[in-house]
């Protein structure tokens, strides 16, 4: 058991949470995010993202793509975040020029609530595996979100260097083992409710925490 509040995300590290619906994945999400001051977040599902004391942008002419980004957005105590909401006030087009902006200044976490949509809907597949492959140079990372690893692609568990998961079936643990250990595979299938288990991918280790021990970041608290 290793104490949740400790969980590392550097510039440029990856990070795959996977689970069903109610999981716990946007808790997590939302600790990490706490961790980051430079956060965009890509939200698909229809209900509220609050974010108090953040500044948060919800339109392309709020946005400025060429000019603000990374530059003149004003930081507020948590630090600057933005909400892209594609399917709803955001097309494919103005949510790949987005990324494209956030690619080219590097220093931001880019959250995914639900990597299956933005492939298959959005189909920015290739765009989201470059940030995965080549991300790293530019301290650019990239949460993705997922219930069935299976039926996304393997850069998503592959290039992560933190791979979350909450209790899942047997092939999609058997996914998640492949792209780890056994050991991780395992964890996974004998977790309980609101219990993850974290691979880390530099020292492959395996440790078990739980949604109620997360502890605030630098940038936010855990829980928005």
């Amino acid at each position: 058991l290793r104490p949740t509040w400790m969980f590392p995300l550097d510039p440029g590290d990856h990070v795959a949470i996977v689970g069903q619906n109610k999981s716990g994945k946007s808790t997590l999400e939302k600790h990490l995010a706490s961790l980051r001051r430079f956060d965009c977040f890509i939200r698909t599902k229809s209900d509220p993202l609050r974010l108090p004391d953040h500044r948060l942008i919800r339109h392309a002419v709020e946005l400025d793509l060429p000019t603000k980004i990374g530059r003149t957005l004003p930081s507020g105590e948590y630090g600057e975040k933005a909400l892209l909401e594609p399917g709803y006030q955001w097309q494919k087009g103005e949510i790949e020029k987005a990324l494209e902006v956030f690619w080219r200044h590097g220093g931001w976490t880019v959250f995914v609530d639900e990597r299956f949509y933005v492939e298959q809907r959005l189909k920015l597949t290739k765009l989201l595996e470059q940030i995965e492959s080549q991300g790293r140079t530019r301290g650019l990372s990239l949460v993705s979100g997922m219930q069935r690893p299976s039926r996304v692609s393997r850069f998503a568990l592959s290039e992560a260097q933190h791979i979350v998961s909450f209790r899942v079936g047997g092939r999609d643990a058997k996914v998640i083992g492949e792209e780890t250990t056994d050991e991780m595979e395992d964890a996974v299938l004998g977790l309980e409710r609101f219990q993850f288990a974290v691979f880390q991918r530099a020292d492959r280790k395996v440790w078990v925490g739980y949604l109620q021990d997360l502890a605030p970041g630098p940038h936010g608290p855990p829980a928005l």
